[in-house]
């Protein structure tokens, strides 16, 4: 029996945009004109330092729900590159972890710079969860997979012997997987490329990518979800994006 569902190629249960939609959204003239309201609204200046805007600036988005990243009201503030990589650095890194942000500040200090440096880091703190934040941690851009065609990664993964169960979904979690199928990612990887060609190797770790990416966004919708599964599937995402971008790096222009 053909489950529907999975014919459904766009139409995302959460209102949540691929990083394809995002960068369609990006070269639109509605968000070119509000990138460009925003860093006159700062005189030109990047938020943080100070310094004038290069050409290349941030438009940063303070909200990180990816069914947020049209909506313009949402607080935003230009930034330079350089800037821009700290702040999501920095974020990352304590998002989940107060006590260790209030040591960081109070080893960095409050001059104004810095002040304005906490500034958005808190607000993103405030206005975005966990699961969010894990998802743009872990963010890829697919090179041969295409995450909203749920049927056709279906077949893909049976192509390849992937794990999937009655009704086409994929399956990652050692409750759900059949005898002698590893949960971690990298015993996994060893064993279903045992049975599959070397090339054949990007688009396993991508369906992989897809099948942890999408659990992860969905324990927002589900509040009995097990805590330790989530634990869980946040370490075989980690684990998977890793390895894509070292797969990714090794062979680019390749």
């Amino acid at each position: 029996m053909v489950n529907y569902e999975l014919l459904t190629k766009t139409a995302r249960h959460d209102g949540s945009m691929t990083e394809t939609e995002k960068k369609a959204f990006r070269n639109s003239p509605e968000w070119l004109a509000h990138r460009m309201k925003v860093a006159e609204n700062q005189d030109m200046k990047d938020y943080v330092t100070g310094e004038p805007l290069t050409a290349d600036f941030n438009c940063h988005h303070i909200v990180m729900d990816s069914s947020q990243y049209c909506n313009l009201s949402n607080p935003f503030y230009a930034l330079n590159k350089e800037t821009h990589r700290k702040v999501h650095e920095t974020y990352s890194r304590f998002f989940d972890d107060l006590a260790g942000w209030a040591a960081f500040k109070r080893k960095y200090g409050y001059s104004e710079t810095m002040k304005r440096f906490y500034d958005i880091i808190e607000n993103m703190i405030e206005l975005n969860d966990d699961i969010e934040s894990v998802l743009y941690q872990n963010s890829y851009e697919y090179r041969v997979v295409d995450p909203s065609d749920k049927y056709g990664n279906k077949i893909l993964a049976e192509k390849f012997g992937y794990p999937v169960n009655s009704t086409g979904y994929l399956q990652w979690n050692s409750r759900y997987l059949p005898a002698g199928v590893p949960q971690e990612t990298r015993a996994w990887v060893d064993w279903i490329m045992k049975s599959n060609r070397q090339e054949d190797l990007l688009a396993i770790l991508e369906l992989r990518h897809v099948n942890l990416y999408s659990s992860y966004r969905n324990f927002r919708n589900n509040p009995k979800a097990s805590v330790n599964t989530k634990r869980e599937c946040r370490k075989e995402l980690e684990t998977v994006t890793e390895i894509l971008r070292e797969y990714n790096a090794r062979f680019a222009g390749k």
